[in-house]
């Protein structure tokens, strides 16, 4: 997104990063309130910018965080070496989180999730657990009525449920992932 939005001189690229807000990216701290607030700010650009002129840039570590709403009129990067990992079960219980996914979006348009980066689910404490009226397990990226999604490089790791869950998506594509 911010490569193409550099060849148009028109268009000015907007990262926001967690570290921005006080993430630590050491994978041992609670990211959540950071990662939050940079998807926030990057949805607020979405909702006012060019397409293609915001990005949500994970980089330079480990960012331990609860579930959080995808942005529209981004790119959702994890770079080279970075990971996004969803909290423990234990904190995710504790935290009383109850969102159907990690990451989630609903009535996105044009949004890319890329990157040779991790998206970690941290699901090997989910697992031994049922899926029953009585356990909740959640699945790693749910996107509902999405349109113009591309989903590319990144790879999916110990998700406490399904990967990828896509409904009612127009003009999605998702290439190279792992």
């Amino acid at each position: 997104f911010c490569a193409v939005a550099a060849l148009l001189p028109s268009v000015a690229c907007e990262i926001f990063r967690p570290q921005d807000h006080g993430a630590k990216a050491d994978g041992q701290h609670n990211d959540t309130a950071a990662v939050l607030a940079a998807a926030a700010a990057a949805a607020a650009c979405g909702a006012t910018s060019v397409p293609g002129g915001c990005e949500l840039l994970f980089s330079g570590g480990t960012f331990l965080t609860g579930p959080f709403m995808l942005p529209s009129h981004s790119a959702v990067t994890v770079a080279d070496g970075a990971t996004v990992r969803a909290m423990p079960m234990k904190q995710w219980n504790a935290a009383g989180w109850t969102s159907g996914a990690f990451l989630s979006g609903t009535s996105l348009t044009n949004l890319t999730i890329q990157g040779s980066g991790t998206i970690d689910g941290n699901g090997a404490d989910w697992w031994a657990v049922t899926h029953d009226d009585l356990h909740y397990r959640p699945g790693m990226l749910a996107l509902e009525g999405t349109h113009g999604l591309v989903i590319q490089d990144v790879l999916f790791l110990n998700s406490p449920n399904h990967n990828i869950m896509l409904s009612g998506s127009l003009g999605v594509r998702v290439r190279r992932i792992r």
